[in-house]
């Protein structure tokens, strides 16, 4: 069951009519790290390379809010804090409906969180999952090795795809096909 199906279950059928037809406009443009900034005057060198690069160029899509999984068929909402807007919804009203959705997918009965050890590794499927790293580490190092990979466009439960207003990310997801090792080649 999907975070769609769990966040929505006690909802009335018209929450989930809304956004089952809802699709939003994301964009690079904000950045979720901004906020951590807004207490402080001044940003470190490293910061400022961070946005400069961040923001270099512009990326725009629209993605259903709602989103058919590839593989499981589950749905789950596709949100987050790159939602710029819903499509034919006030800013006040993106706002509101925004904390509204969030708010249910953050309920404890719907995360996961990760107890570290050295050496851990954790993966995670983007396509039915938000993550968020909760900065409790103390003085301790964090180290991070983060990888993306390319996936399919979301796809809404019409069948429509996501499409792109502004932008090429082409660059960032290079789809390859793979070469067979020496000796597994096929006969």
């Amino acid at each position: 069951m999907g975070v769609h199906d769990r966040g929505l279950q006690p909802a009335t059928g018209a929450l989930r009519s809304l956004v089952d037809n809802l699709w939003a406009l994301h964009t690079n443009l904000y950045d979720y790290a901004e906020k951590l900034d807004a207490g402080s005057s001044t940003l470190t060198e490293e910061r400022k390379r961070y946005q400069d690069e961040f923001r270099r160029n512009t990326y725009e899509t629209i993605h259903p809010v709602v989103r058919v999984h590839p593989q499981t068929g589950e749905r789950t909402l596709l949100l987050g804090h790159f939602v710029k807007e819903f499509l034919g919804l006030k800013s006040s009203e993106t706002t509101a409906l925004l904390q509204l959705l969030q708010a249910r997918v953050i309920k404890l009965e719907n995360t996961f969180r990760w107890a570290w050890s050295p050496g851990d590794v954790a993966i995670w499927d983007n396509r039915a999952t938000q993550h968020y790293g909760i900065a409790d580490f103390g003085d301790h190092t964090r180290r991070l090795h983060r990888i993306t990979l390319a996936g399919d466009l979301p796809v809404g439960i019409d069948g429509t795809e996501s499409r792109v207003v502004q932008g090429d990310a082409s660059e960032y997801s290079v789809v390859e096909t793979p070469s067979r090792l020496p000796g597994f080649e096929s006969a």
